[in-house]
């Protein structure tokens, strides 16, 4: 192609500036890969970054590029896909309870069960998730749009391998964005962090919204199956819930179930 242009993918970075290109997104969700390294996680996964000197001719390189996917399995798209096909993180959730709800409901002389479902929400801001990162004499200037710099703080501390001192994290003006500017701006800073600081220029990483939903997915598919139950005086009620989000093969954020 006219004009110069590099792609960076898993296999091509240093092990000391990827730690295989893992970061974790929050405190309890499972390590994500910045770019793939063999095994596709999720549909939407990113498989590497093109870096060229416009946007045009990196939209163009990226066109390009051919992939083939084998061993391809059935998509997971709702809860009952995932409890169908055991599905699960493990739940990193905390139990709340008081007393004992089995024993409570086990002698509840009335009792009701009923569920409730919510599908998933797209990320749907009116800004693209955009990232500038500028190498400066000691540090790495990174102006994010995010809605949390210290997530993309430490996230580029991840992925490169450096100190947190050596970022400058910087966010203008960001409006609502229904979370997609939270943990959807991480993988942008932590891309264009990685050129910046390979190629010792400053690098601008921008996603069309079609790009950012793929990669995004969507907030959290959930449903919550409940018991209830009361003795016939209703002196005493017990319930018991049990929360259940799962894991789609759409979706980028890890999700977490567990069996109800």
């Amino acid at each position: 192609m006219p004009g110069s242009c590099r792609l960076h993918h898993s296999q091509k970075m240093q092990s000391r500036i990827t730690s295989c290109a893992k970061f974790s997104r929050h405190a309890f969700c499972v390590t994500e890969e910045l770019f793939c390294s063999g095994d596709v996680k999720y549909s939407g996964q990113s498989l590497g970054l093109v870096i060229a000197e416009s946007q045009t001719l990196a939209d163009a390189a990226a066109d390009k590029v051919k992939v083939t996917y084998k061993d391809v399995k059935p998509a997971i798209v709702t809860i009952e896909d995932a409890i169908r096909e055991e599905s699960y993180h493990a739940n990193p959730m905390i139990d709340h309870k008081t007393g004992d709800p089995e024993d409570a409901l086990s002698k509840a002389s009335r009792k009701l069960t009923g569920e409730c479902r919510q599908g998933g929400l797209y990320h749907f801001y009116i800004e693209n998730n955009v990232a500038l990162a500028v190498p400066a004499e000691d540090r790495l200037d990174v102006y994010s749009s995010s809605q949390g710099t210290d997530i993309v703080h430490a996230v580029l501390s991840t992925v490169l391998g450096k100190p947190l001192n050596y970022f400058n994290v910087c966010t203008p003006r960001v409006g609502g964005a229904f979370g997609g500017k939270s943990f959807g701006a991480l993988p942008v800073a932590a891309a264009a962090g990685l050129g910046a600081y390979k190629h010792n220029r400053p690098v601008k990483c921008n996603v069309g919204l079609s790009a950012s939903m793929r990669m995004n997915g969507k907030d959290l598919l959930c449903g919550r199956s409940m018991r209830w139950g009361s003795t016939t005086a209703a002196a005493s009620t017990s319930s018991l819930s049990k929360f259940t989000l799962i894991v789609a093969t759409l979706q980028t954020l890890p999700s977490y179930i567990t069996k109800s």
